[in-house]
């Protein structure tokens, strides 16, 4: 029936236990009242002092349907059934003996059985049946449940048995929206009463999906990562709209959006701490409303897009489209508006993740709080501290130098170690720095922190050219090249002789399509270390580009000299030999190549066409086979292995069969569909090489051989008709 089917689940009862003890905790008189799933895990129970009794008392209930009382342990069980299925399992400690009497236990289950009904009463109710999705509450609820496990708990159990042990509690809620939505809609509006059931049939097992009036309809998946979501509702989208963006029918249409939210990391928006006390019931559904009104805010800005359907918060705040200046950045403002030398320390807690698993979201902002406070008591007066975001607090050091800066980060590491028994990571900036602006001060502390992750925990990083080039790559990885450039620049403004940086700057260029610039940056990394072979390899690269033959080659043997045992610069020595018309030379290289790296697949198959132009028929064979042993879809091997096949005569249908799926993987290029139609024709397979013929010639229509084949064919077919 899925997981949040309108029948009760053993979720469901555990989650409501508070149902069943305001009921029922009075009347038995008890200490203690817990529901239990059926044939819960010896993990779930075994807090309490006699765990294999108990669940040896437990699985009795489930079997036997029937209550059980241990007088000596002061024990009940009682089973909460649904027809004929137990859904749960009544555990009370310490009751009142008279419940050893029949008539009283009888009694106490027709009370049980009432709250049974309750709760599947209350649950139909929140279900829709006209969208087959769940109504608002059930949203709410659910969410409340989990944030309330995540602030107190750290662990947010999955439905299904409730166990798997202790986890960060996260979630990520998705709101869809269809425009437009003209008032008044009632409940989930049309265009869900025709989609409805399409979405609750796409849920992963467990999510649910609930409409939330106005056309919106939300969806709530425990334990999932924004990523997978991200993955999830682009699919859907496309199931529900065909790509379009556009659902309906009936001459009615409507616009699809998504909105997303990550819990908690899109919820801390000043410090350690969410932004809601849920010191009761009300302020519960403050906290659900805000997961749901951020996810549709989302969504809202993505409607408005072209090219963009699905948006998540976090893009919103990346994007400057809500508020994201961090309570530091509001203080240190007016002063930056000074020149005033200074240095700032961004202190990034290293045990923040563990303390939310093992503590909840509450319990870690009280120890990250200590961590500020400690770090307070270490620093001078005039120094600013405030939240950077939930892990990470910011410290203003005004008129410190590196020195300062850098024996400040000392103390307050030995300090947080010693006395909160735990570390923090340190990145460092200050002002003035060689091409940077006072305001700068904090991206650049960010920068060094990412370079002191490299370094582990309880480690301090100042902010220099190797903090830029890390920023430079990622941005680079990221497809970000322009970005990318601009900081490797900035980069070798503090250190103009940086190797590294001035060979990412060279790749980025040549991505660019900047070749003149790039070989100018890899002539320059050669020079300042002659002996380092990326940077060679890379200028032979981008001498090869330049077409300037000579100058690449020396760079490339130059590489190979510094790493004999590397094979791609033999692999490009090769590929320059060929062009130069010196085979020996090129094979000889090739056969080194594959001698370094028998698991490269281009070089066996660039192999086999060397050695089929020499016409070493045999060592062609082999080396084409080697290649397609390693990738079996290397379309020159396939159609080069076929042309010695059928030059030897070997086997006409694998001849054939090896050419056609050459073809078929690369359909445009001409030379496989030429070496496909000799084949044909030296096989008499005449009409299908016609065919191919004149595909080729829409192709290529100036290619001669092609034409020259295409009379032979005709030629052909007339003689075979008279």
């Amino acid at each position: 029936m899925g997981l949040y089917s309108i029948e009760l689940t053993p979720a469901d009862t555990v989650a409501q236990q508070r149902v069943f003890q305001q009921e029922l905790v009075d009347l038995l008189g008890c200490r203690e009242l817990t529901i239990l799933p059926p044939f819960p895990d010896y993990g779930l129970i075994s807090q309490n002092h006699s765990p294999k009794a108990l669940l040896k008392v437990v699985n009795e209930v489930v079997l036997s349907r029937r209550s059980a009382y241990d007088k000596e342990l002061g024990w009940l069980l009682l089973p909460l059934l649904q027809a004929d299925k137990v859904v749960g399992v009544l555990f009370a400690e310490d009751v009142d003996e008279k419940y050893e009497n029949p008539e009283d236990l009888a009694f106490l289950e027709r009370i049980v059985r009432l709250c049974v009904d309750k709760l599947q009463g209350e649950k139909q109710r929140w279900r829709d049946a006209e969208t087959h999705l769940w109504r608002r509450e059930a949203l709410i609820r659910e969410i409340g449940i989990a944030i309330d496990v995540a602030e107190n708990e750290g662990s947010l159990l999955p439905r299904r048995l409730l166990g798997n042990g202790p986890r960060a509690a996260h979630f990520t809620f998705i709101c869809f929206v269809a425009t437009p939505a003209p008032e008044p809609w009632a409940g989930a509006g049309p265009v869900w009463r025709q989609l409805g059931l399409q979405v609750v049939e796409s849920l992963p097992t467990e999510a649910l999906a609930a409409h939330l009036g106005g056309g919106y309809v939300g969806i709530f998946w425990p334990q999932a990562n924004i990523g997978d979501a991200k993955l999830w509702a682009e699919r859907l989208y496309t199931t529900l709209s065909g790509g379009q963006g556009k659902v309906g029918s009936g001459g009615e249409e409507w616009n699809l959006a998504a909105g997303m939210a990550s819990f908690p990391e899109d919820f801390y928006d000043d410090g350690p701490s969410l932004p809601w006390d849920k010191s009761d019931l009300g302020e519960r559904l403050i906290a659900a409303e805000e997961v749901i009104r951020r996810a549709s805010l989302a969504a809202d800005v993505a409607k408005k897009q072209e090219d963009e359907k699905i948006m998540s918060y976090h893009t919103l705040r990346e994007r400057g489209l809500v508020g994201r200046d961090s309570a530091l950045e509001q203080r240190l403002t007016p002063m930056f508006a000074t020149d005033e030398p200074g240095a700032l320390l961004l202190v990034k807690l290293d045990d923040w993740k563990i303390w939310q698993r093992q503590h909840g979201s509450k319990g870690a902002a009280v120890r990250a709080k200590r961590v500020l406070e400690a770090s307070k008591s270490d620093c001078q007066v005039d120094s600013v501290l405030d939240w950077v975001g939930p892990d990470r607090i910011g410290i203003y050091l005004p008129g410190a130098d590196i020195n300062t800066a850098e024996e400040r980060g000392s103390s307050i590491r030995e300090l947080v170690k010693s006395e909160l028994s735990t570390t923090v990571q340190i990145g460092i900036s200050v002002h003035p720095c060689p091409g940077f602006a006072k305001r700068d001060m904090l991206n650049n502390a960010r920068k060094a922190l990412a370079h002191t992750g490299f370094f582990g925990p309880n480690t301090q990083t100042l902010f220099d050219a190797v903090s830029l080039n890390i920023s430079g790559d990622r941005l680079y990885e990221s497809g970000r090249v322009e970005e990318a450039v601009q900081e490797f620049k900035r980069a070798l403004t503090l250190d103009r002789h940086n190797v590294n940086v001035t060979n990412s700057l060279g790749v980025c260029y040549a991505q660019m399509g900047k070749l003149q610039e790039a070989v100018a940056e890899f002539s320059r990394v050669t020079e300042l270390e002659p002996n380092d072979f990326m940077a060679q390899y890379n200028l032979g690269c981008g001498l090869l580009n330049l077409e300037r033959a000579d100058e690449a080659e020396s760079a490339f043997s130059r590489a190979a000299e510094l790493e004999p045992d590397n094979a791609a610069a033999y692999f490009q020595l090769a590929k320059l030999g060929k062009k130069q018309n010196r085979l020996e030379e090129a094979i000889a290289h090739l056969k080194r190549t594959v001698e370094l790296k028998p698991s490269w697949a281009k070089a066996w198959r660039l192999y086999g066409e060397y050695f089929l132009e020499k016409g070493s028929d045999d060592e062609a064979m082999n080396a084409f086979k080697r290649a397609l042993k390693i990738n079996g879809e290397d379309a020159e091997a396939l159609s080069g292995l076929a042309v010695l096949y059928g030059r030897a005569e070997l086997n006409q249908e694998i001849a054939i069969s090896l050419s056609r799926r050459s073809v078929e993987l690369e359909p445009n290029n001409v030379l496989f569909v030429q070496r496909l139609v000799e084949l044909l024709l030296q096989y008499r397979e005449l009409d299908e090489a016609l065919a191919l013929c004149e595909q080729a010639m829409t192709i290529a229509p100036q290619n001669e051989r092609i034409r020259q084949l295409q009379e032979k064919i005709t030629a052909a077919q007339r003689e075979s008709t008279s």
